[in-house]
């Protein structure tokens, strides 16, 4: 289980990684993820298509899976939020 100084560190690189995606990847990522919204209401808010925000939540893991900032992350046993992230294997 990881100490609270290691979620915390966890938490402050996945930010930094966050932080150099283009707008409109961070846009996707944080209406979908953090504030849980469906695809359909990013859709709506971002006035894009459906298909639109597929692609860039897509693109955007796959650049955060590759980021210098996440490297070295345990990635079979890490978290975000409090959820468990699997892997895409």
């Amino acid at each position: 289980m990881a100490t609270d100084l290691d979620r915390s560190e966890l938490k402050l690189q996945l930010i930094a990684a966050i932080q150099e995606l283009p707008m409109d990847f961070r846009e996707v990522l944080v209406l979908r993820f953090y504030l849980d919204l469906s695809v359909e209401d990013v859709a709506r808010i971002l006035r894009c298509r459906s298909g639109t925000v597929k692609s860039r939540t897509s693109r955007a893991l796959d650049q955060l899976a590759t980021s210098g900032h996440l490297a070295g992350i345990d990635e079979d046993n890490h978290s975000i939020g409090g959820q468990h992230v699997a892997s895409r294997t």
